[in-house]
C-alpha cells in the first residue's frame, strides 16, 4: 500500500467564508484503480482520475493514503474516515461487499463517475452497485454536441457552505457526464442547466445517508470541473467534512430555527386613502408592515403618516418609471422631500426611510435622511455597504410573492418557503386595494390571526437587511478535544454591533449520536430534519467569542 504522510496539518480558514473550514484530523484515502485504466481506458492518455486528487491534496499539504484495487478487496480501513473513488469502474464482488460494510459502519465515500460497472475480469457486472449502495440509478447525459454543461449548487445545503447563492460550476464534456434518477429531491445537491426545460431536474451531485455512514456521488470527474479555485475547494472540503464522523457546523440559513421570515410590504400611492379601520386592525394585531409611499404624496399626507408610523415602517418609494412618465424631475422631488423632512423631530416621529424599489439613484447626493435603498436583489446603497449586502443576499433564495387574498394560498406559500428556507415577501395592500372595505378588513383579520398562530417571524426591510449584514460577520469553528467524543465550538461576532438570535445548525454523522452541550447555558433543540440539532445563542456582543463544548453519547 502506497502511503503518503505529510508532517504539516493545515487548518484552512477563509476570510470570505462564513465558517472556517478545517479538515485536519480527518483521515482521507484515495483509490487508484489500475485495472480500470488497463481494461477500459488503456489507450486514453487523458484518463488518469487520481492525478487531479493527488495534486489537490499535495498543493494544500493535506495528508492522504492511496489504495490499490487489491487493497479494497479486504482492507478493514481502520485508519480511514473518508474514502474517495474516482472512476473506479472495475470492482470485484469482495470489494463491493467491503465498501458496503465500510459505509454501514459509519464511514464516508466520495464517488465520482461510474463505479463497479465491471468485475475484475473485465466483464459487465450483474446488478447495479450504485443502486445497492445508494438506492438510485445513474445514466449518461446527452450532451448534444455541447463542449460543456452548467450545473447549479443547491442553496442552504451542506455543499453550498461558503459558496455564493448564484454560483455554478461548468462540467467539461471531456468524458460523458452522468446524471442520477433520485426519488428523494432532498438528496439532490444541484442540477444541470439544460436547453430542454423538461430535463432541468437531472442532478449530477447526490448525497445519501446509508446505515451509519454517508455517500456523496458526482456524475463527473474532478478534472472535468471548471470553476473558481475556491469554489472547487469548498465543494471538496464541505463534502469531506460532512462525510467524516466530525459534527458539521453551519449557521441556520434563516432566523430562529424553524421560523419563516415574513416581510409584509404595501405599495401605497396615496396614504390618505387608507382607512383608519384597516390601520387599527393591523395595529391591534401587531402585524408589522412596511408601507411604501411615493415621495410626491409625502407633503400632503397630513396626520396619516403618524398612524402609519405607529403601525409599521414608512418607506419613501422613489418610483423613477412613474416619475419619468409624469415628467417630474427626480432631483427636484428628492429636494422637496428632504425639505419636508428637515425638521428632526418630525423625521424621528414619522420614522421615514428612503427606499428605491425600481430605478438607479446612485448618482443622487442624498441628505442624511437616507437610511437604506432596496431593489429586488436587496442592494444596500449606503456607507459603502452595497457590495457586501449584494454578496450576502445572493447566498439566499428569496421568495417574492404578489398580494395574498386567500388563507389557503398563504398556508401553501409559508410551507413552501419554510421547506426552501426562504424569506416570504407578502403584500396585503397594493395601490388602491386598501380603501374603506369591510370585506378586506375582515380578510386581513383572518390572515393576521393565522400569522400569529404560525411560527413566522415578521420583519421590516431594515431588520432583514441588518440581520443579513451581521450574519456575514459570524465565524464558526469546531475542533476535537483530547477527551473522547468531545468537540470545542467557537462562535465569534466580528461585527461592530451586537447580534441577537444566532442559530447554529449541528449536523451529526449518525442517528445513534446524541449531542449534549456542556459548560454553557445555551439551548440545544432537536430539529425536524434527521440528525440535525439547533444551538441558539440569544445575544452575542460585538467582538465577543463564545466557546463551549459539545459531548456525544451513543443512544
Amino acid at each position: 500500500m502506497k502511503k503518503l504522510f505529510l508532517n504539516i496539518v493545515l487548518a484552512l480558514f477563509f476570510v470570505s467564508v462564513l465558517y472556517p473550514q478545517n479538515i485536519s484530523g480527518i483521515k482521507i484515502g484515495v483509490v487508484h484503480s489500475a485495472k480500470t485504466k488497463q481494461m477500459l481506458h488503456k489507450d486514453d492518455n487523458q484518463f488518469n482520475p487520481i492525478q487531479n486528487w493527488e495534486l489537490f491534496f499535495l498543493n494544500r499539504k493535506i495528508p492522504y493514503t492511496v489504495f490499490s484495487d487489491e487493497e479494497i478487496d479486504d482492507n478493514d480501513f481502520t485508519d480511514t474516515d473518508v474514502l474517495i473513488l474516482p472512476s473506479v469502474e472495475v470492482l470485484s464482488p469482495d470489494a463491493k461487499e467491503n465498501l458496503l460494510d465500510f459505509v454501514n459502519e459509519g464511514k464516508g465515500l466520495i464517488i465520482l463517475g461510474e463505479i463497479g460497472s465491471y468485475n475484475e475480469d473485465g466483464k459487465k457486472s450483474k446488478g447495479n452497485f450504485i443502486n445497492d449502495l445508494c438506492g438510485f440509478l445513474y445514466y449518461q447525459l446527452e450532451t448534444q454536441g455541447e463542449i460543456a454543461e452548467r450545473h447549479t449548487i443547491t442553496a442552504n445545503s451542506f455543499l453550498s457552505r461558503g459558496i455564493p447563492f448564484s454560483a455554478e460550476i461548468t462540467i467539461i464534456n471531456r468524458f460523458a457526464p452522468l446524471y442520477a434518477r433520485v426519488k428523494n429531491d432532498e438528496q439532490k445537491l444541484g442540477k444541470y442547466i439544460l436547453k430542454n426545460e423538461n430535463d432541468n431536474e437531472k442532478s449530477g451531485i447526490v448525497a445519501v445517508s446509508k446505515g451509519k455512514g454517508r455517500v456523496v456521488w458526482f456524475g463527473f470527474s474532478l478534472s472535468q470541473i471548471s470553476a473558481e479555485d475556491d469554489i472547487v475547494e469548498k465543494i471538496i472540503f464541505n463534502s469531506i467534512e460532512w462525510l467524516s464522523d466530525k459534527p458539521f457546523l453551519q449557521l441556520a440559513p434563516m432566523f430562529r430555527g424553524d421560523k419563516v421570515p415574513v416581510v409584509i410590504s404595501n405599495l401605497i400611492k396615496d396614504p390618505n386613502q387608507i382607512s383608519d379601520e384597516l390601520l387599527n386592525e393591523l395595529y391591534s394585531d401587531s402585524i408589522k408592515s412596511n408601507f411604501f409611499i411615493e415621495a410626491s404624496s409625502l407633503p400632503n399626507s397630513g396626520n396619516k403618516l403618524g398612524k402609519l408610523s405607529a403601525t409599521g415602517d414608512i418607506n419613501l418609494s422613489m418610483d423613477l418609471f412613474d416619475i419619468n412618465n409624469r415628467g417630474v424631475d427626480k432631483d427636484s422631488l428628492l429636494k422637496s422631500s428632504f425639505e419636508f423632512l428637515s425638521e428632526k423631530s418630525r423625521q424621528k416621529y414619522f420614522g421615514v426611510k428612503i427606499v428605491n424599489l425600481y430605478g438607479n439613484l446612485s448618482g443622487i447626493n442624498f441628505s442624511p435622511f437616507q437610511y437604506y435603498m432596496v431593489t429586488d436583489q436587496l442592494v444596500l446603497n449606503e456607507n459603502g455597504k452595497q457590495n457586501k449586502l449584494l454578496t450576502m443576499a445572493n447566498k439566499f433564495s428569496f421568495s417574492f410573492r404578489n398580494s395574498v387574498r386567500e388563507l389557503n394560498e398563504l398556508k401553501v406559500k409559508i410551507e413552501n418557503v419554510r421547506k426552501e428556507k426562504q424569506v416570504l415577501f407578502l403584500s396585503l395592500l397594493n395601490q388602491g386595494n386598501y380603501t374603506v372595505n369591510s370585506d378586506l378588513t375582515a380578510q386581513i383579520k383572518i390572515i393576521a390571526d393565522y400569522l400569529k398562530s404560525t411560527k413566522v417571524l415578521l420583519l421590516s426591510y431594515s431588520e432583514l437587511i441588518d440581520r443579513l449584514l451581521k450574519r456575514e460577520d459570524i465565524a464558526l469553528a469546531i475542533n476535537r478535544t483530547e477527551e473522547k467524543n468531545q468537540f470545542l465550538v467557537t462562535v465569534e461576532n466580528k461585527y461592530q454591533e451586537n447580534i441577537k438570535d444566532v442559530v447554529i445548525e449541528l449536523i451529526v454523522h449518525s442517528g445513534n449520536q446524541k449531542p449534549e452541550i456542556i459548560n454553557t447555558t445555551h439551548r440545544l433543540t432537536k430539529s425536524d430534519e434527521p440528525n440535525k440539532y439547533l444551538v441558539t445563542i440569544p445575544y452575542l456582543h460585538a467582538g465577543m467569542k463564545e466557546i463551549f463544548k459539545i459531548k456525544f453519547e451513543e443512544k
